[in-house]
């Protein structure tokens, strides 16, 4: 059933989203597509031929960003009749962070999705640390921008939200070093 759903998603999304053009939706339906289009053709691209098509958790991440892509285009075009924009993209950041926080504890390592640092690449183990820990911070970063969401207006939101997703970035990539570092290397 997933696979049916994500399939007829993955057919109707950019056929909605070209016909609706006319209509003054924004683009911001095809920065989700490109990155469903990714997760979908990534297995076939893997050098070690480690990402199966339907390894745990693809299919649903693919599902997940499909439909915050969908929502997200009703949305932009709801707001077209007087709400704003800004704020509605913000909404869409936090439900992002949310589905890829759900995706990253259960991820196996590969090289297209997830947090690639030399050291998550080089050990499994690293891997597995680092991204049960950044998943976990996703989606706690994920509440506390949906708490801040309705009181905090489109910019001062944006510059949080921007804030506080790199400094997520950037502390994984701390925290896989430093897992690899305790780690004994031969």
């Amino acid at each position: 059933m997933l696979a049916d759903a994500t399939a007829v998603l993955s057919l109707a999304l950019p056929a909605w989203a070209a016909l609706s053009r006319g209509v003054g939706v924004p683009d911001v339906i095809w920065g989700g597509f490109s990155a469903y289009a990714l997760l979908l053709i990534a297995p076939a691209l893997d050098p070690r031929r480690k990402v199966a098509w339907d390894q745990k958790p693809l299919p649903g991440t693919r599902l997940g960003i499909a439909a915050v892509c969908a929502v997200g285009a009703v949305m932009q075009m709801r707001s077209q009749t007087g709400g704003d924009p800004a704020h509605v993209d913000s909404l869409l950041w936090i439900l992002i962070l949310g589905v890829l926080g759900n995706a990253m504890p259960s991820l196996r390592p590969n090289w297209f999705f997830g947090v690639r640092t030399p050291w998550t690449l080089r050990d499994d183990d690293v891997w597995r640390q680092t991204h049960r820990v950044t998943g976990h911070l996703l989606l706690a970063t994920s509440a506390g921008l949906a708490v801040l969401w309705w009181p905090l207006a489109a910019e001062p939101f944006t510059l949080v939200a921007t804030t506080a997703t790199g400094a997520l970035a950037f502390g994984s990539i701390l925290y896989s070093w430093w897992l690899w570092r305790q780690r004994p290397h031969d």
